[in-house]
Parts: C-alpha cells; structure tokens; sequence
C-alpha cells in the first residue's frame, strides 16, 4: 500500500509552556488529509487557535498599483 500523503505534508506540531510540552499533534498540512493540522486543532486544542489564511493568489507576480 503506497502512502497517498508525502513526507514534506506531514509534520509534529508541538506546543510549549515554557520547556514544558503540553500539547503535541501529528498533522498534515494537506487540507483534504484526515490529519489537517487547522482541524486537528480546532477540535482537541485546549492552548492555541489556528486559523487559515486567505488562499494565495495567482503566480502571476506582484499586483502593481496605477
């Protein structure tokens, strides 16, 4: 069976008080994995918010103003 997300998607999230650790989460930045990161957090983080951030645009270059 061949892993459908990539090692660059996932990662551990850990969050400290301090040197204490007291909260980790193995996540996946892939938004659509069972494991997204912002989710995992919404739902079972007692210490920190996330919130995504607004979709980026175009690769188009930088916008320039008239």
């Amino acid at each position: 069976m061949q892993d459908v997300e990539g090692e660059a998607e996932r990662f551990k999230l850990v969050v400290k008080d301090g040197e204490k650790v007291v909260e980790s989460f193995d996540a996946s930045a892939k938004k659509s994995a069972r494991n997204y990161v912002v989710a995992q957090v919404k739902q079972r983080s007692k210490t920190i918010v996330l919130e995504e951030a607004a979709a980026a645009r175009s690769s188009s270059g930088p916008r320039r103003r008239p």
